[in-house]
């Protein structure tokens, strides 16, 4: 009795000093530590800006654009920090913004081109460049986490945003225009969930490997092959009908009367790329519209380089955008949004080469653009790698780059016409493509390095603003499309693209950023932080639940499904800002790991 009450007495007593430990360890691994970027905000003022700029973790060194870090704590008082942040908010907007005008407007068009002269089906096209064009991005975003040693953003960015597509974006489909699913898109969200479902082991047991990431890559090509069997076997596709001159005079009239307008990119599966592709061809009035927009530009066709004068000419109509986006017939509210859209669409004219398939006529073919754009090809591509300074002999890369921007400025100079594409003009396509690779991954990088910056200023965990923020900024496109795809009666395309979109990223993406980040012979260690369970778990709710559901309700988007999906997501919210300010306060990105004594 004396040995088992002594017994009790040692184990109650180990257990307690075990608790201490443990709560000891906890208190101390919430507190960030001093080579944790968060430690900034126990130091004094003064001594903050510093510390940051010091601070490998803190990733200031990864800002190209603008130096984020200095303005929130260097350039101001402490009273006036507030400043930085706006400003720092300020940029972000605007590279939001100029990361969806990349990813849209060159990305994924000169990607079209680049599979027609592949000329893959568009059943394979859909499943990889295209869906490939879509999801860089989010890539991106999840690639420059990485490289700045913070994997958790990699995998915390992916989860919000295929949560905000799967939720939000659905629900609001659903919920405004209620329609029947096409049922092959329960297909989408059962892959969708076996490809999730490995990332999220392979984060959870600490075990991303190549294998894992092979794993993952063969998953989606499952998908492929049983997408594209699907639509082989689901019968004849329909063909294009020719245009008459009849039905051609009445649609001219009716472009007069009406505007039509594709809706932006969507991020969609092969199935909404495939529809809108069939869309855009089955549509005599767009193919009627780019038919008279080709009219007024071929008044041109003749002069050479040899006439100068035309050659500015042609450029300033190329410039023009009151015929490219119906500035006479758009209403007010038109105008002004393509006024504000102007500064990117012709400044990234300038920096990126794309070819314009069927709308413009010789494909959007400018001369003096294309000049202008291979005079500053290659040195765009070594500032957005981040290699233009390196040397190598007696001159910089940049000064090289220079002289083949030159060398090939003459040779389209003297080689081509003002108003004939040249034979090389697809060339253009995939040079625009790499072009917009690098200016995308620029951008997502800035970013990354900007909410490093908020989060580090205003005491946020980077997996609560990769959840939250990051997720809304790289998903807001989706929303956009899906929402507008609906309006047009095309409900289940942008209800498709919502799970197409995600998947790719999960798993072709997650496995190309590892495999990028190995060979480059940095460690990419499989950290998710503590917040990031909650995003999965609610994304596996909700895909479990529209697994279920679909079948159910006899696939009718009913809205009670979609108000379900958007209080999903509005649950998910709500216990993110309790994670973060109430239940664990500060550094939730921070695994409680006790000490070992």
């Amino acid at each position: 009795m004396e040995l088992s009450s002594t017994t009790i007495s040692s184990t109650i007593s180990t257990t307690m000093m075990a608790g201490a430990v443990v709560q000891e360890s906890i208190e101390n691994t919430i507190a960030p530590t001093r080579n944790q970027c968060h430690y900034v905000m126990t130091l004094p003022y003064k001594e903050r800006c510093d510390f940051v700029m010091s601070t490998d973790d803190c990733g200031a060194d990864g800002s190209v654009l603008m130096n984020t870090f200095r303005f929130i704590f260097c350039d101001f008082s402490e009273e006036q920090s507030y400043i930085g942040i706006i400003i720092t908010v300020c940029v972000m907007a605007f590279v939001f913004i100029t990361t969806a005008f990349v990813a849209d407007g060159f990305i994924c068009t000169n990607l079209a081109v680049i599979s027609r002269s592949l000329k893959l089906p568009d059943s394979i096209a859909g499943v990889t460049l295209l869906a490939l064009g879509n999801g860089i991005p989010d890539l991106f975003t999840a690639f420059a986490g990485a490289e700045l040693n913070h994997p958790e953003i990699l995998f915390s960015s992916l989860t919000g945003a295929a949560l905000f597509d799967v939720t939000i974006a659905a629900g609001c489909v659903i919920f405004l225009r209620p329609f029947y699913i096409d049922s092959f898109t329960w297909w989408n969200v059962i892959f969708y969930l076996l490809s999730y479902g490995t990332l999220f082991c392979g984060f959870y047991f600490r075990n991303l490997s190549v294998w894992h990431s092979v794993g993952i890559i063969s998953i989606y090509v499952c998908y492929g092959v049983f997408t594209v069997t699907h639509f082989v076997l689901s019968g004849p596709h329909e063909e294009t009908e020719p245009i008459d001159e009849t039905d051609e005079e009445h649609l001219i009239q009716i472009a007069k009367a009406k505007t039509f307008t594709l809706p932006p990119t969507s991020r969609g599966t092969l199935q909404s790329t495939v529809e809108l592709l069939k869309a855009m061809e089955r549509s005599r009035l767009y193919r009627v519209m780019g038919y008279r927009y080709s009219i007024r530009r071929s008044a041109d066709f003749g002069y050479s380089w040899r006439r100068p004068k035309h050659l500015i000419i042609e450029f300033l109509n190329f410039l023009d955008f009151r015929d490219n986006y119906d500035w006479y017939e758009g209403s007010a509210c038109q105008k002004i949004a393509v006024i504000v859209q102007l500064p990117w669409i012709i400044g990234l004219k300038f920096l990126i080469p794309a070819v314009i398939p069927g709308i413009l006529i010789n494909d959007g073919w400018c001369k003096l653009l294309a000049m202008i754009n291979s005079l500053i090809y290659f040195d765009l591509l070594l500032y957005c790698f981040g290699v233009s300074d390196k040397e190598i002999g007696p001159f910089q890369l940049w000064q090289y780059g220079l002289v083949l921007g030159l060398l090939f400025f003459f040779l389209i100079l003297f080689t081509s016409r003002t108003s004939l594409k040249p034979k090389y003009h697809t060339v253009f396509a995939y040079a625009g493509f790499i072009a917009a690779i690098g200016v995308c991954r620029l951008l997502c990088t800035e970013i990354v390095v900007s909410l490093q910056a908020i989060g580090a200023r205003l005491s946020l965990s980077t997996t609560w603003l990769a959840l939250t923020i990051l997720a809304w900024g790289n998903s807001v496109t989706d929303f956009v499309s899906a929402a507008s795809l609906s309006r047009q009666g095309l409900q289940n395309m942008g209800y498709a693209s919502l799970y197409g979109g995600p998947m790719f990223n999960c798993s072709v993406g997650v496995a190309l950023v590892y495999f990028i980040v190995y060979f480059q012979g940095k460690p990419l260690h499989a950290f998710y932080g503590v917040l990031s369970p909650v995003g999965a778990l609610f994304l596996l709710i909700a895909l479990f639940s529209t697994a279920i559901l679909m079948p159910t309700i006899n696939f009718e988007g009913r809205r009670v499904m979609g108000l379900y999906l958007i209080i999903l997501y509005c649950m998910f919210f709500f216990l993110c800002i309790l994670m973060e300010t109430v239940i664990h306060p500060f550094g939730t990105q921070y695994k409680l790991v006790p000490k070992v004594t």
